[in-house]
């Protein structure tokens, strides 16, 4: 029995997304944006994301999507972008999301750094044309997955050296629903407290737990011991039930 038998027979990843505060219907007339994730010049941003708003999420966390404002009719950035380093991390939150801090530190609980290094963002990867809202574009994939505990509340950070120029984000005002979601920001990389700042619109990209391909050569192997113990137990039965000398 082979382990790509296996992967067919007993499937075990799906993906799942959880619209971080029910964004996914909505244009946002007032026109509020979010200026810190894609900034022209350097940023810590920080976010943080009740548990409520994370039913359904997958227990590994792979990349992050947002999308351009309602009503953007250009696909953007117009030409590609680059920073020298962009950090993400994640982790839980130290708070209740209503009594986040504007001390970095104290919000944040075994932060995993998920991505690192030099990032470049293709022009036109987010969609424009026009809709309220517009569709998500996953921005960030990570190097390193995150393991999430269900029921938990999240803090994302984010830090970049700057794009050199600001892509406008969808997003809902500073302070709005704060028992279930806040934004952060400080004008440098290495930031340690900051502002409130609008929360964007975003998705988590999530994916059930994959068995390593040892896992699956397990469940391959106990497959063919559990075939060998029926077939042995079988021709014990017919043993036992035609003796020695019968008749055929």
């Amino acid at each position: 029995m082979s382990v790509s038998f296996l992967r067919r027979a007993f499937p075990v990843a799906c993906l799942s997304f959880a619209i971080v505060a029910g964004l996914a219907g909505t244009g946002h007339a007032a026109d509020v944006f979010v200026p810190g994730t894609l900034a022209t010049t350097a940023r810590t941003v920080q976010f943080g994301i009740d548990s409520s708003l994370l039913t359904g999420l997958g227990s590994t966390i792979t990349g992050l999507a947002f999308r351009l404002n309602g009503g953007a009719a250009s696909s953007l950035p117009a030409s590609t972008l680059s920073v020298t380093d962009l950090e993400i991390r994640i982790g839980t939150a130290a708070t209740a999301i209503s009594a986040m801090s504007t001390t970095f530190a104290n919000n944040i609980s075994g932060a995993t750094l998920v991505r690192d290094g030099a990032y470049t963002l293709t022009a036109g990867t987010l969609p424009g044309n026009g809709s309220s809202p517009n569709a998500f574009a996953t921005l960030f994939t990570f190097s390193t997955a995150y393991t999430y505990a269900s029921g938990t509340s999240l803090v994302i950070e984010i830090r970049h050296t700057g794009f050199g120029t600001q892509t406008v984000l969808d997003g809902v005002a500073a302070g709005t629903a704060n028992s279930l979601y806040q934004g952060f920001q400080t004008n440098n990389f290495a930031g340690t407290t900051g502002s409130t700042v609008q929360f964007p619109a975003m998705t988590l990209l999530s994916a059930s737990a994959i068995p390593e391909p040892s896992t699956y050569a397990a469940f391959a192997g106990a497959a063919v011991l559990g075939l060998a113990i029926v077939r042995r137990r079988r021709r014990s039965t017919a043993a036992v039930s035609s003796p020695p000398g019968s008749a055929s």
